[in-house]
């Protein structure tokens, strides 16, 4: 059951991407995707190994289920507000954004309902910061991706 719900989600997160304008070339949205997905994974590692607020249940399902979570849908949904973040109409933007942290956020939730997740010493606003923070460092790296690119191309 989780790891359909994972896979489940996952497929939502390619869906609303590959719906979503793009305002980055693809060898920039690769690029970062992958910077994405270093930052969310050392930030996991640092809450999970490191502080143990979060920890991943015992389980093969559970670490599959955890593993797409972290490895598909977060940055994937990342490089998707960095695309929808640089879109100058101002309600697809920051609806957008929102509806993805959101989003984001009751999926890390249903985690922890499913019992893939425990929290010790954390909650949901906290997910909700650490999500807003992620989208901000996605951000700035696309900012970079794109001016060290435009450079180039000049």
């Amino acid at each position: 059951m989780v790891i359909a719900l994972a896979t489940c989600v996952a497929w939502i997160a390619v869906t609303v991407a590959f719906l979503c304008p793009k305002w980055l070339t693809p060898m920039e949205m690769i690029f970062l995707f992958f910077a994405d997905t270093v930052f969310e994974l050392g930030s996991f590692s640092v809450l999970h190994v490191n502080l143990q607020y979060i920890q991943v249940n015992p389980g093969v399902a559970n670490s599959i289920s955890n593993l797409t979570f972290r490895l598909i849908e977060l940055p994937l949904l990342l490089v998707t507000t960095s695309n929808l973040l640089l879109n100058p109409a101002p309600i697809l933007k920051w609806g957008g954004v929102i509806s993805i942290v959101l989003f984001t956020v009751m999926v890390q939730q249903i985690l922890v309902w499913m019992g893939v997740l425990s929290m010790h010493h954390w909650n949901v606003a906290w997910s909700g910061v650490i999500v807003c923070v992620a989208v901000l460092a996605s951000r700035i790296m696309a900012g970079l991706i794109r001016s060290t690119s435009s450079h180039d191309a000049a």
